[in-house]
């Protein structure tokens, strides 16, 4: 979680603590006392997800990931964080694709501290669109964030990689959408597509390709956020 978001998300909840919210935590997402402590841990200033190692994603989501992922799985990543250091130690291989480059230079650090080597981390900044008429412009579902800017590159950085490679491809980066249609083919049989924020509307109106695909629901608390707001979802791919 980068600060500034940390930072809009404390200015909008207010008393997140509020004893009757508390109340309602412990009975709205019962299957998520155990990740509690972690939970009020990640309120504590100048904390990030980075920083130990944990996914930006619903606790439920994580303890999933952890049952999953293998030292014989190969991941790939849209978008990174403590995602990246979470996947990297527990998986055989990883290659993770970023979109900023200042994003970029800290996880690149984090990677280095940890001694993690099994990573190929890439990025890959969104270009400037001249002519809308480009058959290769990518948009981000939130255009308003990264006005006439194209992530082409970024979305077909999985495209280097041969068909039925991956285990599991993490999409929770931008152009989300664009990202999962390249990502459907190079998913093994069996093998998982993750999409976080899979509820947010400007997302959720796109994912009607998704629907012939086995789909759970991970919804509940997150590192710095609280429930009933954040939901990520795995789909998965049929056996051949």
């Amino acid at each position: 979680m980068r600060s500034g978001l940390k930072e809009k998300a404390a200015s909008f909840l207010g008393p997140l603590f509020h004893p009757l919210r508390v109340v309602y935590l412990l009975f709205s997402d019962c299957k998520s006392w155990r990740s509690f402590p972690a939970w009020f841990r990640s309120f504590r200033p100048g904390y990030l997800p980075l920083h130990d190692g944990r996914p930006w994603l619903p606790f439920k989501a994580a303890i999933w990931l952890e049952s999953y992922v293998k030292r014989s799985t190969s991941v790939f990543e849209f978008g990174s964080g403590g995602s990246t250091i979470f996947l990297a130690k527990r998986t055989g291989r990883l290659f993770s694709v970023e979109h900023d480059h200042v994003w970029h230079a800290l996880v690149s650090a984090a990677l280095a501290v940890s001694g993690i080597t099994n990573c190929t981390y890439e990025v890959q900044i969104p270009r400037t669109v001249v002519e809308f008429s480009d058959v290769d412009v990518v948009l981000d579902e939130r255009e308003w964030e990264y006005p006439g800017m194209s992530f082409d590159a970024y979305v077909k950085a999985i495209d280097a990689h041969p068909d039925h490679t991956f285990d599991l491809v993490l999409v929770d980066g931008r152009a989300r959408a664009a990202c999962i249609r390249h990502a459907l083919p190079k998913i093994r049989s069996g093998g998982y597509l993750m999409l976080d924020n899979s509820n947010d509307y400007y997302i959720v109106n796109a994912l009607g390709f998704m629907d012939p695909y086995e789909r759970v629901d991970f919804h509940g608390i997150a590192p710095g956020w609280p429930p009933a707001r954040w939901t990520t979802s795995t789909w998965r791919m049929p056996m051949v």
